[in-house]
């Protein structure tokens, strides 16, 4: 999935088409985010204290994706130089979206 493309070390600067950093508890009112639950399809959505910002994991059945609050990827589950590396320095987890799907 690509909707951003920040490294951890570069996560708490803008990209040139994200000037804001979200740091909300309605999903839905942040366009990236919109688009992420749209190719996600997530059960659950955590915003975390990271570096400056924040950060915010989409967590679903086929992913666990980490997004920094520009919406640029952190993590994508895979087998990347980030994996498991982020989950210690996220902090103070508040859920702000949880989803029931049908089986």
């Amino acid at each position: 999935m690509q909707v951003g493309n920040a490294s951890p070390e570069t996560a708490t600067k803008p990209t040139e088409s994200k000037e804001c950093c979200a740091w909300t508890q309605d999903a839905f009112q942040v366009p990236w985010m919109v688009q992420v639950i749209r190719q996600a399809d997530p059960y659950r959505i955590t915003r975390y204290g990271y570096g400056l910002h924040g950060a915010y994991r989409f967590e679903s059945a086929g992913s666990d994706l980490i997004f920094d609050c520009f919406g640029n990827l952190l993590d994508d589950g895979e087998d990347s130089p980030a994996r498991g590396r982020l989950l210690p320095f996220l902090t103070d987890p508040f859920v702000i979206l949880v989803r029931n799907h049908r089986s």
